[in-house]
């Protein structure tokens, strides 16, 4: 009987090490290549490179509740009334949303990107000189809680071009700069084709 029960802790013992063993051999999850590059960016003061962008006060204060893909985001307001809200100033790749449509090459990046910095959190809304787009989304520039303009990140990573539709033209100057930068690094869209 007890020889029966010093078996079976054995057993137990050597299960417990084995499956130890097996948890440390698994990989660990790595972040993904926009985040090291946007660290990077950021703590080399590489982000903005003599563009300067800030944050105004009294902006509006949303939710992001859904990613709709990399220039497109659907938000609670402060009143809990729902929007959405098309970025100003920028365009990313199409991803899939219905049968027969396909994914763009950098499309799914640039939603994941944009996940990344917004999803479930706080964000800050500018509007510029219209209100809505043809499809009655909210037209407005993306601010994290630090004052990092998400519109720029975007384009700065390689992940949006520029998308100037007058009479929003407020930081056209600092998009083509964000752009110009992507381009001299090859980053992403920008990449040198073969």
């Amino acid at each position: 009987m007890i020889t029966k029960s010093i078996k079976e802790v054995i057993g137990l013992i050597v299960l417990f090490i084995i499956g130890s063993i097996l948890l440390l051999q698994l990989p660990t999850q790595q972040p993904a290549p926009y985040e090291d590059t946007y660290k990077y960016l950021s703590s080399t003061g590489q982000l903005y490179q003599d563009v300067a962008i800030a944050k105004e006060k009294n902006l509006e204060k949303v939710y992001v509740e859904e990613i709709t893909d990399g220039d497109t985001i659907k938000v609670t307001r402060a009143d809990g009334s729902k929007a959405i809200i098309r970025y100003i100033g920028i365009d990313t790749p199409e991803i899939k949303h219905r049968e027969g449509e396909i994914n763009e090459k950098y499309g799914q990046e640039a939603t994941s990107v944009n996940a990344w910095l917004v999803y479930n959190k706080e964000v800050y809304l500018q509007k510029d000189a219209a209100e809505t787009d043809k499809y009655g989304r909210l037209l407005r520039y993306v601010y994290l809680e630090d004052g990092t303009m998400v519109n720029y990140v975007l384009i700065r990573l390689g992940y949006a071009t520029i998308m100037t539709i007058p009479p929003n033209v407020a930081f056209q100057q600092q998009f083509y700069a964000a752009q110009e930068l992507a381009k001299t690094e090859g980053r992403n869209l920008f990449a040198p084709t073969e």
